[in-house]
């Protein structure tokens, strides 16, 4: 089994400071914001026990996904974000869609029922130093993941 998420909080801290050593450093660091398509559909169709199950499932992928290096963190009820250091937009894309591709052929096996899920994935980089606070940089990840509901969910959309 994977170890626990980090908080939210925690999370929000050590963006803060990545995104200060990578101004100082000059090195890039990307955000993903990452949101379940439909979430309220598998809890009205398998309740909340099976809602329950496919976070914790999808916050496994997110762990096994990830590199090292990166920090995942649950963001909000079916939201989890990603902290990816030493990673530009070109990678950061690459990831986005490897962890979107991998929800989308997973099938989570739920007391006898059988769910499928898609994300949609907002992504943000910080291109080397632009002087912003690592909550902006989380906040236009979350811009990004609002562009990928509107076109249609299932999809990856980088911040411009």
């Amino acid at each position: 089994s994977c170890g626990e998420l980090i908080s939210r909080n925690k999370f929000f801290e050590v963006t803060e400071n990545e995104v200060r050593a990578a101004s100082r450093y000059r090195y890039p660091v990307s955000c993903l914001v990452i949101d379940i398509d439909n979430f309220t559909l598998v809890n009205e169709t398998g309740g909340n026990a099976a809602g329950d199950f496919v976070i914790e499932r999808m916050s496994q992928i997110l762990q096994v996904q990830i590199r090292q290096s990166d920090l995942v963190a649950k963001y909000g009820g079916d939201e989890f974000v990603i902290l990816a250091p030493h990673t530009d937009r070109v990678n950061a894309r690459f990831l986005a869609e490897r962890l979107r591709r991998r929800v989308q052929d997973t099938v989570f096996e739920f007391d006898e029922m059988n769910v499928s899920v898609t994300v949609s994935i907002g992504v943000a980089t910080l291109m080397q130093s632009t002087g912003i606070a690592g909550e902006e940089l989380i906040g236009r990840a979350s811009t990004a993941l609002r562009e990928a509901q509107q076109r249609g969910m299932n999809r990856v959309v980088i911040y411009s």
